[in-house]
């Protein structure tokens, strides 16, 4: 896969598999990754959750459920209103947005993305970004349909 992105032009990528088979990084423990640098060479190496400053958790704890309990842990997330069972799950969020501002170059290394990623969420910036997301995704979508009825 990371060859195949390397032969595409991409750069700073990274294809990552957590040694659960898992395609994000893992909180359970260690995560392989194949990293494109920006002059195109491949680098492989592991990460752990205690890369980015966070406990390792079983992945059963970070494990989805029914529309409305993910809704309601989505809610708590947002308004930083955990409770003891959410943890895991906000330090899967802390893991994976850590690394992506590690690999994009938003921050010095993958501890320092996570320390980004946790301030976001505490400060309600992460909630106000994604309702301004949806609300501009809307928009696009009504500009588009308004376009195609014209057409």
């Amino acid at each position: 896969m990371a060859e195949a992105l390397k032969l595409l032009g991409r750069r700073n990528y990274a294809v990552v598999c957590g040694d659960e088979n898992l395609d994000e990084i893992s909180i359970a423990g260690t995560t392989h990754v194949w990293h494109i640098q920006e002059n195109g060479d491949i680098t492989n190496y592991t990460i752990h959750p205690s890369d980015f400053g966070v406990p390792t958790h079983p992945l059963s704890e970070a494990a989805g459920s029914s529309l409305e309990e993910n809704k309601e842990t989505l809610t708590r997330l947002l308004n930083n209103n955990l409770e003891a069972k959410d943890e895991a799950i906000r330090d899967f969020v802390l893991v994976n947005t850590g690394f992506l501002l590690y690999i994009s170059g938003m921050a010095l290394s993958m501890k320092e993305g996570a320390t980004i990623a946790r301030e976001t969420l505490e400060s309600g910036k992460a909630e106000t970004l994604l309702y301004d997301f949806a609300k501009a995704t809307q928009e696009l979508r009504a500009q588009e349909s308004e376009k195609a009825a014209i057409n």
